[in-house]
């Protein structure tokens, strides 16, 4: 091998670098301004060929400071994931059912962890590549999900991810505002009676 050709490998090697540092740290930056947040949003599910396969409407709360989120999809077939930064509820209503995660288990090994813990250890764990104007593609060294998160001038304006099955979900958010104040009781998760409940921890 010649050594430009080392050389060239050496640069390009150098510049792919460069371009995954500026991109991880212009996310970081994005992150880092989401101190709380409360939404309405659209889920949209979509087969691997972009054909809509179900959609919904629901409320999305975050509390960045206390690793908190709460995702409550309207109608009674609905939903609920609550986060209280230590454990994870999962409602399925349609179901009567209620799974209990470990903070540790689930959340840590999601990409969406970088929206409610910003920090440059976090954002290490993962591949950060920038998909257009304020969008980035996420993806963990262990996971075959592929994430992705989008802002607009004000702030998170959307949160894509494909499965390992090639399906797709898409949360648009709308009606957002950063000026919520969250409360603790806002990610308190009380399992109703009567539903089954598969504790994973």
């Amino acid at each position: 091998m010649k050594l430009t050709d080392i050389a060239c490998g050496v640069l390009m090697m150098a510049a792919f670098q460069i371009c995954q540092a500026s991109d991880a740290d212009d996310l970081l930056a994005r992150t880092k301004a989401l101190k709380a947040l409360a939404a309405d949003f659209h889920e949209v599910i979509e087969d691997e060929d972009g054909l809509e396969l179900e959609s919904y409407d629901g409320k999305l709360k975050i509390k960045v400071a206390g690793k908190s989120f709460r995702l409550d999809t309207d109608g009674d077939e609905g939903s609920s994931v609550v986060c209280d930064g230590h454990d994870l509820y999962s409602f399925d209503r349609a179901v009567s059912q209620v799974s209990v995660f470990s903070f540790d288990k689930v959340v840590q090994n999601s990409p969406f962890w970088l929206v409610i813990d910003p920090s440059p250890e976090v954002l290490a764990k993962f591949k950060i590549s920038k998909a257009g104007a304020g969008s980035f593609n996420i993806k963990s060294e262990d996971q075959n999900v592929l994430y992705n998160v989008s802002f607009d001038k004000d702030g998170l304006s959307s949160i894509r991810y494909v499965d390992q099955n090639r399906q797709s979900v898409t949360y648009t958010l709308k009606n957002r505002d950063f000026g919520y104040a969250p409360k603790d009781a806002d990610f308190v998760f009380t399992i109703p009676e009567g539903v089954t409940v598969d504790d994973q921890r």
